[in-house]
């Protein structure tokens, strides 16, 4: 994923999440955390967590963390 694809994630997350903005020091952690999936992995597990209605915004470990339950919860063919 890149930085503006990140961003596009965290603008996402705090519309989800609107209680408290995310600081540049806090998203440059998850930004490390996530960098390596896809953008369109990340966006799911985000909306996953959201639609599962958790009241807090996940860091960047937990999204980390729906994308693994997502793929390992995949049916193989």
């Amino acid at each position: 994923m890149t930085r503006p694809e990140f961003t596009e994630i965290l603008s996402l997350m705090e519309a989800c999440w609107p209680h408290r903005p995310v600081r540049n020091d806090t998203a440059a952690v998850w930004f490390g955390d996530l960098a390596d999936l896809d953008v369109e992995t990340v966006r799911a597990a985000v909306l996953a967590v959201y639609r599962s209605g958790r009241e807090f915004m996940p860091n960047g470990a937990q999204v980390r963390a729906e994308v693994a339950a997502q793929t390992l919860a995949a049916p193989s063919f």
